[in-house]
């Protein structure tokens, strides 16, 4: 099955309509500069004719009321320059207003939509768990409630109190804050764990998703950093470099643990918190001798997908050059809206997978955020999520997709997809108390 490519479906990215809004608000932006610029000529032209007003009545009565007849014409007739002013002033309104208005209906929109998504996968999810129960697989019911709907976890977020002390539920309330703090994050340790010359550079999507596969099958905490050199069209060197950031390995309760791959880490980085997982990741950029002139690109999958958005806000803060982030079943619609827009993101969702509706909401449809959901339904709540058995395949079906937000995030990772060799530093970031 896994084998023939199925089709995905996309929102956001460089073709969406959320594009033209951000065209929209630069064009505002624009036009509002203009109208400034004109203003303030306008005040300067004013004060001119004034100040000339009175000594050119006294040398040549005449002429000056020819001049302040013309001028008045063209600053204030109906073609002058306050009505146009004016008109500019117009158009600034009009397209501002129309940039807000649609943003406001982008929010409305992802806010409705896991109710929405709700109805509309009933009747199937019905039928199946109609069956599962007429057959007295109780188990697989619920299994197959929840992947054949899992815009339920979106709606049941929504629906929890917020003084509800779930670990996925409203984290950003006092009881989420609360339960941060019985999981306390230490700060990081990294071990380098050996340097790998004889993998090839990546080709595709799933090539970037195999190699985060490799990280993800190593020591708990073990995160990669691949460094890429090539040549671009005008023959020039250039450095690429891919950290590959792997999810949540251990489901512990609280208590001091050295695993960063772990519950607490969730936890902290749902939050948007800076956690002792992303510090690694950091210093493991750091220590692979990642500098300001290297394009960037953080990958990651879960938890991984969270801590790589979370980096790349404070990276791009600290003036390193992260262009890329891809994600594999992340939960990043809240954490993914501090991101500058020269980010590009691209987050994979596989359509039954829970994980990436743990955090309530669908992701924000921006030009520089493109979801891609991939359909391989395995009625398996864990398979579903897993890396080897959903994602990779799922990166196979983008790989083979012409959609044009998808094509155009390919375009911007050529030089990631073209490099001539690679050397990989795989690292252990543990926690220290």
């Amino acid at each position: 099955m896994d084998s023939v490519t199925a089709p995905v479906t996309v929102t956001g990215g460089a073709a969406s309509i959320a594009a033209d809004f951000e065209d929209l608000r630069t064009a505002a932006g624009i036009v509002g500069s203009a109208v400034d610029s004109l203003s303030a000529q306008a005040l300067v032209l004013h004060r001119d004719l004034l100040d000339g007003i009175g000594l050119g009545a006294a040398l040549d009565p005449v002429g000056a009321a020819h001049f302040e007849a013309a001028m008045a014409a063209a600053l204030d007739g109906p073609n002058g320059m306050a009505v146009v002013v004016a008109e500019v002033l117009a158009m600034q309104v009009a397209l501002t207003a129309a940039a807000e208005a649609y943003l406001a209906a982008d929010q409305l929109r992802t806010s409705l939509a896991p109710y929405a998504e709700v109805v509309l996968h009933s009747p199937v999810s019905a039928i199946v768990v109609g069956g599962d129960l007429l057959h007295g697989r109780r188990s697989a019911a619920w299994q197959d409630l929840l992947t054949e709907n899992p815009y339920l976890v979106d709606v049941a977020s929504g629906l929890i109190p917020a003084n509800m002390p779930l670990p996925f539920a409203r984290m950003t309330s006092p009881a989420g804050a609360g339960l941060g703090l019985l999981y306390p994050d230490g700060r990081p340790v990294i071990v380098a764990n050996g340097v790998q010359t004889h993998q090839p550079p990546p080709r595709s999507t799933r090539d970037l998703t195999k190699n985060l596969l490799r990280a993800d099958n190593g020591t708990d905490g073990e995160i990669t950093v691949q460094v890429l050199d090539g040549v671009d069209a005008n023959g020039s060197r250039y450095r690429k470099v891919i950290v590959n950031i792997p999810g949540t390995k251990k489901w512990n309760r609280p208590g001091a643990d050295t695993d960063v791959a772990d519950l607490g880490s969730d936890i902290h980085a749902l939050d948007g918190e800076t956690t002792t997982y992303e510090k690694g990741v950091i210093a493991a950029l750091h220590a692979a001798g990642v500098t300001r002139a290297d394009d960037i690109t953080l990958v990651g999958h879960s938890l991984g997908g969270i801590v790589a958005v979370n980096a790349a806000r404070d990276l791009a803060a600290e003036g390193q050059n992260v262009t890329h982030v891809i994600t594999a079943g992340s939960p990043i619609s809240r954490v993914v809206r501090n991101l500058p827009s020269s980010v590009q993101v691209m987050a994979i969702e596989n359509r039954g997978d829970l994980v990436p509706h743990a955090d309530g909401a669908a992701n924000p449809d921006r030009g520089n955020v493109t979801t891609v959901t991939v359909d391989h339904d395995h009625h398996s709540i864990g398979a579903n999520h897993d890396l080897e058995r959903s994602y990779l395949p799922g990166a196979a079906d983008i790989d083979a997709s012409d959609d044009p937000s998808i094509s155009a995030y390919r375009r911007s990772l050529s030089g990631q997809l073209n490099a001539q060799s690679a050397t990989t530093y795989s690292y252990v970031v543990k926690r220290a108390h």
